[in-house]
């Protein structure tokens, strides 16, 4: 999205109703992507939405079209994508180390989630702090507990990726009881945490 030269909002998929309006509308996106199992979610929140930004746009990612995606006015991403050239474009965006390269919220326990900048600087300082601090190398898989709106995973995990090519594990949703044996089994040898990271 960045070398397109979009700011991305991760929005947490637990949010509903007001919560998820204000997070769309606060940092005025442009267009929502969502995956059919979030479309009731969209779908409640179309009108309050539509006050704020008539010219929204709505892209579902998946085949599975649940009811209420029906009456969102949303295109096939995942179809898009497929008919869209696997070359790079002539032009990318000519961004620079202090652009905003996407938002993470805060849990909205105290009101309303607030919207915090992550600067293209800020994700490469704590990516390169991260991997000096646990002597990280490409050789790594880090196991990704935690959803990538937030900053430990979507911040400090794909940094490594991005940057450093280590391996990341996602699954879609964390299960203790499965933790090891998907440890194993993916071969992992990392795993950040909320104050540090066993490795």
């Amino acid at each position: 999205m960045a070398k397109a030269g979009l700011i991305t909002a991760f929005i947490n998929t637990n949010q509903r109703l007001e919560a998820l309006t204000h997070s769309i509308t606060v940092v005025n996106c442009k267009a929502v992507i969502y995956e059919p199992q979030l479309a009731k979610s969209i779908h409640e929140i179309l009108p309050a939405v539509k006050e704020k930004n008539q010219s929204m746009r709505y892209f579902s990612f998946g085949a599975h079209v649940v009811p209420e995606g029906r009456d969102i006015p949303s295109q096939p991403l995942h179809e898009l994508l497929d008919q869209s050239s696997a070359t790079d474009p002539i032009t990318l965006a000519k961004g620079n180390f202090s652009d905003k390269l996407y938002y993470i919220f805060t849990s909205g326990t105290t009101g309303l989630p607030k919207a915090a900048v992550i600067r293209n600087h800020r994700f490469q300082y704590m990516g390169v702090i991260i991997r000096s601090l646990f002597n990280f190398t490409h050789k790594d898989n880090m196991y990704l507990t935690l959803p990538l709106y937030h900053n430990n995973a979507g911040t400090m995990g794909c940094a490594q990726a991005v940057l450093f090519g280590i391996t990341l594990t996602l699954r879609d949703k964390f299960s203790a009881s499965n933790f090891w044996d998907d440890c194993i089994k993916y071969n992992c040898t990392a795993k950040p945490t909320f104050a540090s990271s066993c490795t």
